[in-house]
């Protein structure tokens, strides 16, 4: 949140000072956290300018607060897998862009792209960029792909938030799962569904659309899921592009072994039963 902060022009504040706030804030509505499987108690800290007067210019005051909002689970009665439409006549993301940051304006952008994708009928938009059709993210999740290596093992890949060393991508405004899985314990232990792989590799690389229809065409690719804060981890069964449709394979229980043990992993994180350091604060 600094860093956005930063980006725009706002006023900087105290971030250990902010997080102290949110603990007593989330101790003082402690009655509001709820106690059934699945569901939480989303924390949304926000800074608005709140200079006085018509001008173009960066703030000089700003009012920061804080929202806490009862949630249930996105998919309440078990995982819906959602069929994307890979976009590249609109750009959410792009290098020296802001598609990095948590700002509002990131958003409102991708309502018009949306509805046009909802009309063809697809549920969200795979972001595309560039002649090479880099894949840079789905709706404001991060993008995972399972695929299937000669040796037996998978690779779980999504895209390198990287542009000339600098993220350029929504690397923070989902979950970063590159970064946690070497943190936690082994994934195989929340596995739920059958048919998850002996060895799994993570890595971030460039995934373009053509490669893509490479790995499915070879029956290569086992699953494809969106990882953010609303959904934690979105299965993905049909991917258009140029008026053709990649299919993934279906499972039961509408997740693959790999990004149901995932949701399961960042679940147990959020409900405290595993500890991950950096990720978890304590009230």
């Amino acid at each position: 949140m600094i860093r956005s902060t930063e980006r725009v022009g706002l006023p900087v504040f105290n971030a250990s000072a902010l997080l102290d706030l949110i603990k007593k804030l989330v101790v003082l509505d402690r009655r509001w956290i709820p106690t059934k499987e699945g569901y939480s108690l989303y924390v949304r800290p926000t800074l608005i300018g709140t200079s006085p007067g018509l001008a173009v210019a960066t703030p000089t005051s700003a009012t920061l607060f804080v929202i806490l909002s009862p949630t249930g689970p996105y998919f309440p009665s078990g995982f819906k897998p959602i069929t994307l439409l890979a976009e590249y006549t609109y750009v959410r993301s792009w290098p020296g862009g802001t598609g990095e940051y948590k700002l509002g304006l990131n958003y409102t952008p991708c309502f018009r792209p949306q509805e046009e994708a909802a009309k063809k009928g697809y549920q969200q938009i795979l972001w595309i960029l560039g002649e090479e059709r880099k894949i840079t993210e789905v709706g404001q999740m991060n993008f995972f792909i399972v695929v299937k290596r000669d040796d037996g093992d998978v690779d779980l890949m999504t895209p390198v938030l990287g542009w000339d060393n600098s993220a350029w991508c929504d690397a923070g405004l989902g979950i970063r799962l590159a970064a946690l899985l070497p943190a936690l314990p082994a994934l195989s232990q929340f596995a739920s569904a059958p048919g998850f792989p002996s060895k799994i590799h993570v890595r971030e690389t460039v995934i373009t659309v053509p490669r893509l229809l490479e790995f499915s065409q070879a029956g290569l690719l086992l699953e494809a899921f969106g990882s953010g804060t609303a959904a934690i981890v979105a299965p993905v069964s049909v991917i258009g592009y140029e008026g053709h449709d990649i299919t993934l394979p279906v499972y039961e229980g509408g997740a693959g072994p790999v990004a149901s043990a995932t949701y399961n992993a960042l679940v147990a994180i959020q409900d405290g039963r595993v500890e991950c350091e950096g990720w978890c604060v304590r009230c």
